[in-house]
Order: structure tokens, then sequence, then C-alpha cells
């Protein structure tokens, strides 16, 4: 391999990890708009949840790390929690943004 080392620096992956997370919620926020809320307690418990779920990253990470290699651990247990954070916080600005749009109409 000509001295080039095939190590990835694991800053550098959980970042990536990160921004595929956000790109993934948020597509599927706008792929699925039925999935926003409808009222101010809905988007209330998306606010709530999305403080919540990713307290959730570090016990499921520990748990997928005792069967499976670091990097694939990380896409299976901190991935999806992350992409749900940044769906329902994108769920919430939604409907946000919905109240002050029918306010300036």
């Amino acid at each position: 391999m000509l001295g080039r080392s095939t190590d990835v620096d694991a800053t550098l992956f959980l970042v990536l990890v990160a921004i595929g997370s956000a790109l993934v919620g948020l597509w599927l926020l706008a792929r699925l708009p039925s999935l926003a809320p409808k009222s101010l307690l809905g988007a209330a418990v998306c606010f709530g949840s999305a403080w919540i779920v990713p307290g959730l990253a570090v016990p499921l990470l520990a748990a997928a790390m005792l069967r499976l290699p670091i990097g694939f651990a990380i896409l299976v247990a901190v991935f999806p929690l992350l992409t749900a954070t940044f769906m329902l916080v994108g769920a919430g600005l939604r409907y946000l943004v919905g109240l002050t749009d029918h306010a300036t109409r």
C-alpha cells in the first residue's frame, strides 16, 4: 500500500456519521411530511424526545461494542439515534415555522 495507513481518524469518522445522520433525518422529514406534529403538544413532545434520545447513545454503543467492531457499532448504535434526534428537532421546528407562517398571512 505504499506506506499509506488505512486507519480512519476517529474524530473524522464521528463527524461524518453526525453529518450523515443529520442529512438522513432531515431528508426523511422532507420526504414524509406527515411525520410532523399537528399541535403544540406534539411539537413539545418532539423537542422533549430530541433532548432525551441522544442520552441513549452511550449505553447502546457500549452494548453494541461487546459484539461488533467499533466502526460498525457506531453505525448501528449512534447513527439511528442521531438521525431520530435531527428528525425530531426538524419536526418540532416545522410546526413552529408553520405557526409563524399563519401569523404573517
